[in-house]
């Protein structure tokens, strides 16, 4: 396994999570162009963002523009309600050649819908070309039941 990619994937998880809780919290020191000037470290203008399009914030996002554009929009709240509610264990790594999965089992809090905490899991999907991510893939375990715990969806 190629640590220096995996490195890289954990040092975009970390940035990319902080910067979104700057970018909600409207860190006043924190500016769009510093957030360009360090997604450039990770991504490329043409890195493409696949998120299931049954998510709030699903769709494709290309580029720094197109992370820009989803962090700025009004989805970034809903997915700052979504991860207030949610506790993470420490990723597992799988890799060949230029692609690793990173798999993560989370716990979802109880909720007004559901009193009982839930344990899923999803899998992100980097493919990585010399030091940069060039694309990424999100899949969840089980988004119906997720977005019914989290509000979003009605219950059937």
């Amino acid at each position: 396994m190629s640590t220096s990619q995996i490195d890289l994937i954990e040092n975009y998880n970390i940035w990319y999570y902080d910067a979104l809780m700057k970018i909600v919290e409207n860190v006043p020191t924190y500016s769009l162009e510093m957030f360009r000037v360090e997604a450039a470290r990770f991504l490329t203008e043409q890195t493409v963002l696949d998120e299931p399009v049954s998510m709030p914030w699903g769709g494709r996002y290309v580029g720094i523009a197109g992370w820009e554009a989803m962090l700025t929009s009004d989805v970034r709240d809903v997915a700052m309600e979504f991860l207030s509610n949610i506790k993470f264990t420490e990723p597992t790594y799988y890799q060949k050649d230029n692609v690793v999965l990173r798999e993560l089992s989370w716990t979802v809090a109880p909720t007004a819908i559901d009193p009982e905490p839930w344990v899923t899991w999803h899998i992100e999907k980097y493919w990585v070309e010399g030091d940069r991510i060039v694309r990424i893939d999100e899949y969840y375990q089980d988004t119906a039941t997720l977005l019914k715990r989290m509000g979003m969806l009605s219950p059937s």
